[in-house]
């Protein structure tokens, strides 16, 4: 075989590997863009309070931005390289923030818990639209309908590291107690959790250490409401 003829081979074979290695991120990209097409806004809803009575049903999203930025913050402070990381939305109204977290490669499964109908149906439908072009992504993503108080973290989690998302701006203060309880009984140290209020209890709590309190935008202040993170030790 001649030079010419070894160059040629050598350089197509170096194409196809820079294709491989760039279509995931395009594919990503679309997959993102798909996401926002299909569910573009927060969208609330008139769920029935008095069904779900004890509960607090309050609904509020984060935006998209916000999500990036929670994204970015939560993996430097995780500090796990590996594709072994369990997201979890606790409370995750339509679903977006799964859908959204399932696009990283480190993210093994996304995870989100909702107690009201209406909107777990919703995320669900959102899910299957996705499918159809994305399995890859929408594979990774189990929704749970139910109370996030009877979820067995352990058996989702498998010993991995989390992510936690907890939207707990209108929990009352034992809700959030209760569920930082089981938290750190059930998932590995290490762990890192984000929420919207600063649990009232923590000082005392000496397994989560306050990492950064970062400002992200969300449905109900664009410019940025806190979000509180911690680490699971």
């Amino acid at each position: 075989m001649d030079k010419s003829k070894k160059y040629s081979l050598r350089n197509n074979k170096n194409k196809q590997k820079y294709t491989r290695k760039n279509k995931q991120p395009q594919k990503t990209k679309k997959y993102i863009q798909e996401l926002i097409k299909i569910y573009p806004e927060c969208q609330h809803d008139n769920a029935p309070c008095q069904k779900y009575e004890g509960n607090v049903i309050t609904y509020g999203e984060m935006e998209y931005k916000g999500i990036e930025i929670f994204a970015k913050n939560s993996f430097q402070f995780i500090g796990n390289k590996s594709k072994n990381i369990v997201f979890f939305d606790i409370g995750c109204g339509n679903g977006k923030i799964p859908l959204y977290m399932s696009q990283f490669p480190a993210v093994k499964f996304s995870y989100g818990i909702e107690l009201v109908d209406i909107r777990y149906n919703k995320s669900i439908e959102i899910q299957q639209n996705l499918a159809k072009k994305y399995p890859e992504f929408t594979k990774k993503v189990e929704f749970i309908h139910g109370n996030m108080l009877e979820v067995n973290f352990t058996e989702k989690i498998l010993q991995h590291q989390c992510i936690i998302w907890i939207s707990n701006l209108c929990f009352p203060a034992e809700i959030t107690k209760q569920l930082f309880d089981k938290l750190a009984a059930e998932i590995p140290v290490g762990s890192v959790i984000g929420c919207s209020k600063y649990p009232e209890f923590l000082p005392e709590q000496t397994r989560f250490e306050s990492v950064k309190n970062v400002d992200i935008p969300m449905s109900w202040n664009q410019t940025g409401s806190q979000v509180h993170f911690f680490r699971l030790l």
